[in-house]
């Protein structure tokens, strides 16, 4: 991944490394090149995610067991968010949907999917377990857990 800083009509190298990794490229002057755009994740937000996992095996008694990356990726499984879906045929019961869980790796997911599904999460939360909490409670209760 090569790091741009956006600047007016234009995206340059970030610094000395962007830049010798473009000219290591070979590119001439005018190529078109694709790229995909993606916002770096703010190492807070991705804290706030494991803090969700261990809220929810420390309150949740089928939870408990789990670890908080375990407990996070039931809450993604649960929720359907950021799942991708697909039908499985099974003998004798036959065609059953599927969801498996996509990764939030900082290369994987960009800052605004990430955001969406933590806001997701904690109002899955609120809705299916602690119904007295709404959505920021639930968020607010995560963030202030110490790592």
């Amino acid at each position: 991944m090569i790091e741009l800083v956006v600047q007016k009509g234009s995206l340059v190298p970030a610094d000395g490394r962007a830049q010798q990794a473009l000219r290591d490229m070979r590119l001439g002057l005018g190529e078109i090149v694709h790229a995909k755009i993606t916002q770096p994740r703010n190492p807070h937000f991705f804290r706030l995610a494991h803090q969700i996992g261990t809220l929810a095996k420390e309150n949740i008694s089928t939870f408990e067991l789990l670890t908080s990356h375990q407990a996070l990726k039931r809450l993604q499984y649960e929720s359907g968010v950021q799942c991708e879906y697909m039908e499985m045929r099974i003998p004798h019961v036959g065609m059953v949907e599927v969801r498996v869980p996509k990764s939030i790796a900082f290369d994987k997911m960009d800052e605004t999917a990430f955001r969406a599904m933590i806001s997701a999460l904690c109002s899955h939360i609120a809705e299916t377990y602690w119904p007295d909490c709404t959505e920021k409670q639930i968020e607010q209760m995560a963030g202030a857990m110490v790592d």
